[in-house]
């Protein structure tokens, strides 16, 4: 009865054993999967759809790492996107320095990243050729404020090194320009007031002369002595 009862006991472990066994290969494979399929819905730029397939791969595997991280990431990329049609150019910079910074053991929404920040970093560098023109149109106070503000945004981002030292180089020349501009103005504004100031003697003394009577003596004409 001993040795039967023995038998049962380690029957009832061996499928208790086995069943966790089940259980546990069930959610990796449930995790593996899961991870699979969000990666190539990544790819395929399909972000919303990748998260819930993380999202997945989180209830197989709770508090991973990877799919956590990478949830993250795509949350980041979504933000991105939504603020593609306001041109904000700087703020993507940013969440594209954000995913980045993000570790995982696949590059997969990284690579991403980096394929978006080409575009940015284009954009960016065409408002920089704008303010550019400004500054050759004689523009220089606006040209000064936008520079001013966009060298403040490429401060925050190391991927904008480029563009933050051609920025203050323009601004060195707008400033520049400007200064000469004024030179210029004062000097022809000086020239200016000169001659309207002799114009104005000219004319005064014009209009003095004709105040005096005109004498002829050809025509017998002699000036009245009003003395006596």
């Amino acid at each position: 009865m001993k040795k039967l009862s023995t038998i049962l006991l380690t029957i009832i472990i061996s499928i208790t054993l086995s069943a966790c066994n089940n259980k546990t290969n069930e959610s990796n494979q449930q995790y593996e999967d899961a991870m699979s399929n969000g990666k190539s819905s990544v790819v395929e730029e399909e972000y919303n759809k990748a998260i819930d397939y993380f999202d997945l791969a989180l209830e197989a595997k709770k508090d991973d790492k990877e799919a956590t991280n990478l949830i993250k990431q795509l949350k980041l990329m979504l933000e991105i996107e939504e603020s593609e049609s306001h041109g904000a150019y700087f703020y993507q910079m940013e969440r594209i320095d954000k995913i980045n910074e993000i570790d995982t053991e696949t590059d997969v929404v990284k690579k991403k990243a980096y394929d978006y920040k080409g575009v940015v970093l284009k954009n960016i560098d065409e408002s920089i050729d704008y303010l550019e023109e400004e500054i050759n149109d004689g523009k220089y106070k606006s040209a000064q404020k936008d520079l001013e503000d966009t060298i403040e945004e490429c401060k925050k981002s190391d991927s904008l090194k480029e563009q933050l030292d051609r920025c203050n180089e323009l601004l060195n020349t707008c400033k520049e320009k400007k200064k000469a501009s004024k030179t210029e103005n004062g000097v022809s504004s000086g020239g200016m007031r000169r001659r309207t100031e002799t114009s104005d003697v000219t004319s005064r003394t014009s209009v003095d002369n004709n105040n005096y009577p005109q004498f002829s003596p050809e025509n017998g004409d002699l000036p009245v002595d009003n003395c006596g």
